[in-house]
């Protein structure tokens, strides 16, 4: 059997706790990144979830006014309803909801 050097027994050691202290070192700092990077895509994606609700909310509040103020004059919402120069749905409902009343129901 042939015997190992005193020295090659040391550099294999030095060795081997080196590339233990690296790989701890590269798991600890890959998981630090990945936890970071999971947070930011957690708060960005709450953030435009928030976004969008709030959109959702102001755009149903918007589509609401219109739908208030035709509720208030169902005879001119009909009269212009029923308007044959209105060639289509969205002009008829955008005449009767904005033209006949001077009331901020535009």
């Amino acid at each position: 059997m042939r015997r190992v050097r005193l020295t090659t027994k040391l550099l294999l050691s030095l060795l081997a706790i080196s590339s233990a202290l690296t790989s701890a070192t590269l798991l600890t700092v890959r998981y630090t990144v990945e936890r970071r990077v999971r947070e930011s895509i957690s708060e960005d994606l709450r953030k435009s979830v928030n976004s969008y609700r709030s959109f959702a909310r102001q755009r149903e509040d918007m589509l609401q006014v219109p739908a208030v103020c035709a509720a208030g004059r169902p005879a001119g919402l009909k009269r212009h309803l029923e308007d044959p120069s209105a060639s289509s749905l969205r002009q008829r409902l955008s005449s009767a909801v904005s033209s006949p009343w001077g009331d901020g129901c535009n």
